[in-house]
């Protein structure tokens, strides 16, 4: 038996300005494959430096109360991609 996940974290990766730090909050504007948009406010959890020029960081986020039509599409996202 599978079961859902919920999805309430969420990765992506930006140029360093050096303006971000962990538990900072930040709005990040999401593209489903849909090509429908989502913007989320997020609390950075963590973050590395890319390698070996360290000017990409990649980030983790925990959304925090990401909008109903974010949940909804969270809720229909294909079985076969949510699995424990």
């Amino acid at each position: 038996m599978t079961e859902k996940i919920p999805l309430s974290f969420i990765a992506s990766s930006l140029p360093d300005t050096g303006m971000l730090a962990p538990l900072k909050t930040v709005e990040m504007r999401f593209q489903a494959p849909s090509g429908q948009t989502y913007d989320l406010r997020c609390k950075i959890v963590w973050f590395s430096k890319t390698l070996p020029h360290g000017n990409t960081l990649i980030l983790g986020m925990k959304i925090i109360d990401p909008p109903e039509t974010y949940k909804e599409w969270i809720k229909n996202w294909p079985e076969r991609v949510i699995q424990r």
